[in-house]
């Protein structure tokens, strides 16, 4: 679907302004998702940007259900979509999803990881971990 002139504009300055800060960027995301879809940070709001975020994954995974097979090229718009929506539910929860990413990735340096699953997936080994 092509953009709008509108979204056009929008992303020819988002291309020319200097990158925000991870925070930086929350706000922004926050101020703009309260304007949008109106202020509050009730769970019943927070479990529904939770299952908006389960359908952008899924949407990242396999590609939307109305289109044709999973196009590649469409890959960083879905994790863009899932990006801002963590973003939008730490606004609205209150908290800082940058430092909260860098207390994680902090344990998950110290875990020990197994081997892939069917899937490919490889988690942590929960026995050995702190």
């Amino acid at each position: 679907m092509p953009l709008t002139a509108d979204q056009q504009r929008r992303v020819a300055q988002a291309q020319v302004d200097p990158a925000p800060t991870l925070d930086g960027l929350q706000a922004m995301i926050g101020a703009w998702h309260d304007e949008t879809f109106g202020a509050g940070s009730g769970v019943r709001r927070l479990d529904a940007i939770a299952e908006h975020l389960i359908r952008e994954a899924f949407e990242l995974r396999n590609g939307k259900p109305s289109a044709p097979p999973y196009q590649p090229p469409h890959q960083p718009e879905e994790a863009a979509d899932c990006a801002i929506l963590l973003l939008a539910h730490a606004a609205r929860a209150s908290y800082s999803l940058h430092q909260a990413i860098l207390e994680r990735f902090a344990v998950l340096q110290t875990r020990t990881w197994g081997e892939p699953d069917a899937d490919g997936v490889i988690e942590h080994v929960r026995e050995a971990d702190p």
